[in-house]
């Protein structure tokens, strides 16, 4: 057996302090067993107390001589609830919508707002440069309450969550992949001739923009909406930028559901939750 799997305190006064057939092979690797927290999960022999107390003196399972194993295999379990807890800890909820074009990501998105009832701010990313763009935001103008405060901006957004949340309790960001577009043409790279650690450099840039902006969220307690785009489920781009811009999506999106606590897929103006 490897000799991580498998270790003995013979000095220890209690040892050993549960009982087997042989002394030899009882496993002192875990001292207290790291599975008590899955309760009826956890694969051991263990009973509850009149008060309802688990009671683990009458379970070996993590002190036999596959204990180690059994625990590697379970270990993940805990480690998804003490993530849970931590983001219940939050009174704040950082949610992701994302969809293809034209599916309904950001009418859904609203209504979430919406539902909080209270005092709401709008992060717009986008730039309108030209009339199709203007026509785009002033329909999405339209469709939002009047009541909503509006905040432009594409370019560290992180610094204006502390204020934004003094006088808010909901915000909605919409939407990230013009935030990385826009971030992206603000950089001096001719995206048709540029190398790879060029490209590698703008990634790390947005991605620590993304990092800043989602720790300066769960600093706080709003009801936090981000609005994305899944461009990447079509062809492949026939341009080296579409590819280059799919690509940096395709991860930032990655990085932002990790760190929501709800994640929804908008297909045809309908929602389906895939986390949370």
């Amino acid at each position: 057996m490897e000799n991580y799997k498998f270790f003995q305190n013979k000095a220890c006064e209690y040892f050993p302090c549960h009982k087997m057939k042989e002394d030899k092979d009882f496993n002192c690797l875990f001292c207290y067993c790291p599975l008590y927290a899955l309760k009826e999960q956890c694969g051991g022999n263990f009973t509850y107390t009149e008060k309802g107390i688990k009671n683990c003196m009458g379970c070996i399972k993590p002190h036999t001589l596959t204990g180690y194993d059994h625990i590697q295999k379970h270990i993940g379990k805990v480690i998804e609830l003490g993530k849970k807890a931590r983001r219940d800890e939050r009174m704040g909820r950082l949610i992701l919508v994302t969809g293809g074009t034209r599916s309904g990501k950001s009418s859904y998105a609203e209504s979430l707002c919406k539902a909080q009832n209270n005092s709401t701010a709008y992060i717009a990313t986008s730039i309108p440069f030209d009339a199709e763009m203007k026509d785009r935001v002033k329909k999405h103008q339209e469709m939002r309450p009047k009541d909503w405060t509006t905040y432009e901006a594409y370019e560290n957004v992180y610094k204006e969550i502390p204020e934004i949340a003094k006088s808010h309790n909901t915000v909605l960001l919409d939407c990230i992949t013009l935030m990385v577009n826009n971030i992206m043409f603000n950089q001096p790279i001719d995206f048709e001739t540029c190398i790879t650690a060029e490209i590698d450099q703008l990634e790390a840039l947005i991605k620590r923009q993304v990092e800043l902006l989602i720790q300066e969220v769960q600093k706080t307690n709003l009801y936090f909406v981000i609005v994305t785009n899944e461009i990447g489920m079509g062809v492949i781009g026939a341009t080296k930028l579409t590819r280059i811009y799919t690509d940096i999506i395709g991860r930032i999106n990655q990085q932002v559901a990790a760190s929501c606590d709800e994640v929804y897929f908008i297909v045809s103006g309908l929602s389906m939750k895939i986390r949370g």
